[in-house]
């Protein structure tokens, strides 16, 4: 198959799926919460049997390099570094660490930062006094746990965020995973 056959099917592929939600995709949004909540997912999506986590990720915020930009802006050797620090400043007042996604199962947080930590991390939004900001349900922290290690991860938590000690060791190099139980300690 040509690649530009290949380009417009995947440039079409899109348009038949939202056509396939039953006209959900067709509502008007307006930039507040009480409109984006009247979002409802489409069945197909619903039913999926596979899940994509990050295809469009925040690495495309820059805009700059591709996917494999959260481990190459910690590379001092790299062009992503280069333009990392150029752009936002260095990487201990804004990292990629500061780009943090959530999922839940069951009564368990899970913070994924995208990137090797090499300082703090801050998650803001798990403070004890978060606000607005604040994660659903989020209280006070009984524990984190790292994903894929045994090591026993250093954090507090602080008025204005859960602060996650770097780590001596991670058990990947793109992303790491914690896991964050709520309750009492």
């Amino acid at each position: 198959m040509s690649r530009l056959r290949l380009l417009i099917l995947y440039a079409c592929l899109p348009m038949g799926l939202m056509a396939q939600d039953g006209g959900q995709s067709m509502h008007k949004y307006q930039a507040n919460w009480e409109s984006l909540s009247a979002y409802e997912t489409p069945d197909w999506f619903r039913d999926a049997k596979f899940g994509i986590f990050i295809h469009w990720g925040v690495y495309s915020v820059p805009g700059f390099g591709s996917e494999w930009y959260p481990r190459n802006m910690y590379d001092s050797t790299t062009p992503e570094y280069k333009h990392h620090v150029a752009t936002y400043g260095p990487q201990s007042a804004f990292g990629y660490k500061d780009f943090i996604r959530f999922t839940t199962k069951g009564a368990v947080l899970y913070a994924i930062t995208l990137g090797k930590p090499v300082e703090k991390t801050f998650v803001r939004s798990l403070g004890l006094k978060a606000g607005a900001g604040a994660v659903a349900g989020a209280g006070i922290i009984a524990g984190v746990e790292m994903v894929g290690s045994g090591e026993k991860v250093k954090w507090s938590q602080k008025a204005d965020a859960l602060v996650i000690e770097p780590s001596a060791a991670y058990p990947s190099e793109d992303a790491v995973v914690y896991k964050i139980r709520f309750g009492k300690s």
